[in-house]
């Protein structure tokens, strides 16, 4: 039953993708270009320099790992943000694809995401013996939007770094949309966001969360801290874009 629903879920996100590309025509999200979603000069002004800051205080870190001041804080041992969420091409990328369901814009970001691999081969060892896990969306979340843009993102992350994805987490708490949400408000979030899927056991000491935008690092922390009580040794974070 689960798969036919699937099957009908794909066949009516293709059928709408074509509507839209004939009702919407695409067009640049950089420079308003017609016929792409990013034209090639706005993709190519787009630093590969990955952003790395400590995941508690945001300073400048090597691979985005705790600053001294803040070694001792239990959550991510570190976070690295493929790209800057302040470059507007980026942040409209993001947004187009997670508010709006513009799968092209999805795309784009995958296509982005493997040239940054390409720049970046330090990753592949940084992440070496690991699986990832995607930030789960509330159920809720989940109907009213469609699809969950981490899990989109794991995969990509998957192909790319010949990895495993375990989707072992659940967001048992609704919260309103980050982004409508005051940075206090966000690191105010109750320790008890996530769990454990039921019969989930991980049998590996290194996960790597992944989400689509960094900013405050609380969403991370909890997830990390719950993988944590689960027995799990490592926690990293890896996302499409960070603010901090």
């Amino acid at each position: 039953m689960k798969k036919s629903l699937d099957g009908l879920k794909k066949i009516y996100r293709r059928v709408a993708d074509a509507a839209a590309d004939i009702l919407f025509p695409l067009t640049c999200l950089g420079c308003g270009k017609e016929g792409v979603i990013a034209c090639m000069p706005c993709a190519a002004s787009v630093s590969f320099a990955p952003v790395c800051a400590c995941p508690w205080c945001g300073k400048v870190s090597k691979e985005g790992r705790p600053c001294g001041l803040c070694a001792d804080a239990v959550g991510v041992k570190s976070v690295v943000g493929s790209f800057d969420y302040h470059v507007p091409l980026i942040a409209q990328l993001i947004k187009a694809w997670k508010y709006h369901g513009m799968t092209a814009s999805g795309t784009e970001i995958g296509r982005l995401l493997g040239e940054w691999i390409d720049h970046e081969p330090w990753v592949r060892a940084w992440s070496a013996n690991a699986v990832l896990a995607p930030i789960p969306l509330h159920r809720r979340r989940l109907c009213e939007r469609g699809f969950n843009q981490a899990e989109c993102l794991a995969r990509v992350w998957a192909r790319l770094l010949n990895l495993s994805v375990v989707d072992c987490l659940k967001r048992i708490v609704y919260t309103e949309a980050q982004a409508q949400q005051a940075r206090f408000d966000r690191q105010k979030l109750s320790t008890h966001v996530f769990a454990m899927k039921r019969g989930i056991v991980l049998g590996v000491q290194k996960v790597i969360l992944i989400d689509d935008v960094y900013t405050t690092g609380t969403t991370l922390n909890l997830a990390a801290q719950t993988l944590h009580a689960a027995g799990v040794a490592e926690v990293y974070g890896l996302v499409c874009a960070r603010e901090t």
